[in-house]
């Protein structure tokens, strides 16, 4: 079981199913294949809300930098993308971060470098 919280800016597409993965720092209990997923936003406050009860279907290693994405092999069959496992292209960039919730690459690096900070190691979670 794991309880995972979504900015509100994801909260939509992850309600509704459009949003089928996340980018997360590792765990001290890592999550796996099968686990449970609880996801909310808002947690911690009176705004709180459960958006969706999924099974997680697999978790990889992935790396963010501010010119390519990193992702253990085998990821590609999951995401359906035709690429390799290390994202240089800009259109495969893009399409890994609308499958994210971002509207384009320049959005996603973006988003990180403010909030997290690349470059960036931690668990792609699918569901």
């Amino acid at each position: 079981m794991a309880l995972l919280n979504f900015n509100k800016k994801f909260a939509d597409n992850v309600e509704t199913g459009l949003k089928t993965q996340t980018i997360r720092a590792f765990r001290k209990y890592p999550i796996e294949g099968g686990d449970t997923l609880y996801l909310y936003t808002g947690l911690r406050s009176k705004y709180s809300k459960k958006l969706r009860q999924v099974r997680c279907k697999i978790v990889f290693d992935i790396e963010i930098t501010k010119n390519s994405i990193l992702i253990e092999p085998g990821w590609k069959t999951m995401s359906g993308l035709d690429c390799q496992s290390r994202l240089t292209a800009t259109h495969h960039l893009d399409q890994f971060a609308k499958l994210d919730g971002f509207s384009s690459w320049r959005e996603m690096k973006e988003w990180w470098l403010r909030d997290h900070g690349l470059p960036f190691r931690g668990m792609l979670i699918m569901w």
